[in-house]
């Protein structure tokens, strides 16, 4: 019952992260405050709202499995970040240089 169980969640999870992708890229095409429905939620609230349930599927997973713990070191957070930021800013620094714009000559 328990490999059944996990199988699914592993779905659940594949499922979730795709739609936190899905709404990334909609933020990231039409801006982050962008509203699909006048009154509803925008890019920024569905991002989120994503990205919890994405966290509710791997809680449930790490609950089922209880095999490993799941806690986030200052140390692994730092590296993590500092990896994100090094790559955000090689990648402006290459976008600069590599503009696919047509040369204005």
């Amino acid at each position: 019952m328990r490999g059944n169980l996990t199988r699914y969640l592993l779905s659940k999870i594949a499922e979730e992260a795709s739609e936190v992708a899905k709404e990334a890229l909609k933020a990231q095409q039409f801006g982050l405050y962008e509203q699909y429905k006048h009154d509803g939620p925008d890019n920024y609230q569905r991002l989120i709202s994503e990205i919890k349930d994405l966290c509710i599927v791997v809680d449930m997973l790490v609950q089922s499995e209880s095999t490993y713990e799941v806690d986030i070191t200052i140390e692994e957070e730092d590296t993590k970040k500092t990896k994100v930021m090094y790559y955000y800013d090689y990648s402006e620094k290459v976008r600069g240089k590599y503009d696919d714009s047509p040369s204005s000559t």
